[in-house]
């Protein structure tokens, strides 16, 4: 599945450095350099330590590696083991020269990393610094499009999805229809499949699509086949609403004519 959305693979270089450069976006050069050079030193005092946290950080990036779905995020776990390492290090030498200054310079950047993180400030274009990321709050149009749905006479209706979004897929949607306590089901098209749609296309009482769309992803040739069949019979259906998205993209509501 991670090759069918473009991840790289662990017979590959890019695969074996992908959560390398994950890491780096996560901890920031300071924090991976001092990780490197705390594993040095402990190897130096004692290796068995040093052996011990290589091993417990090693094993869980080689396992990551070879699957082939690959997500910065799953390598989050070893965050800890790299913390012991530099804990080790840094407690080791506070006590001797420029240790104070170290943890002074460490606190400093840990601030820093903070609010690059969290502000998206201060926003340094590299490695420096964790990745610059502040924080979004956007709409997405979901509460309008089930008011929406519910207004045009969607109580106990069906609803599919055709676009397999990251914030706008069928169990996204799903789940604030329960929230909400709206009486029509939804469904996503891609999970339901290309086959179902087809056969149970004058059962769908409402279609969602995003438009412009590429059809990309694991789903994205079945995405693509849905899209191609509703437009071939949205002649049965009418527009009901147009939301326009946070990233300038349309969402449009047809409903069964």
């Amino acid at each position: 599945m991670g090759g069918r959305e473009g991840d790289p693979t662990f017979l590959t270089l890019r695969g074996w450095i992908y959560y390398a450069n994950a890491l780096l976006d996560h901890l920031g050069l300071f924090f991976a350099l001092l990780f490197l050079i705390s594993l040095y030193y402990l190897y130096k005092r004692d290796r068995r330590i040093a052996v011990t946290i290589l091993v417990a950080f090693a094993v869980p990036y080689v396992i990551l590696t070879i699957l082939s779905n690959k997500n910065p995020r799953y390598i989050m776990p070893v965050l800890p083991i790299i913390a012991v390492s530099i804990g080790a290090f840094v407690g080791d030498i506070f006590e001797k020269k420029f240790g104070k200054a170290l943890v002074v310079l460490i606190l400093a950047i840990g601030i820093l990393n903070i609010s690059a993180v969290t502000f998206g400030q201060p926003g340094v274009d590299n490695k420096i610094l964790p990745k610059p990321d502040r924080p979004r709050k956007e709409d997405w149009r979901i509460n309008d499009l089930l008011e929406a749905i519910e207004e045009s006479g969607g109580e106990g209706k069906v609803v599919v999805v055709l676009p397999d979004h990251p914030y706008l897929n069928g169990q996204s949607l799903e789940f604030y229809r329960l929230k909400g306590g709206y009486k029509f089901a939804i469904f996503n098209g891609v999970y339901i499949g290309y086959e179902t749609f087809v056969r149970n296309f004058d059962k769908i009482g409402y279609v969602v699509v995003i438009e412009p769309r590429d059809h990309k992803g694991v789903y994205g040739d079945v995405e693509k086949k849905l899209y191609e069949f509703f437009y071939e019979h949205r002649d049965e259906f009418e527009k009901v609403a147009t939301f326009k998205l946070p990233d300038s993209s349309n969402m449009i509501l047809y409903k069964r004519a």
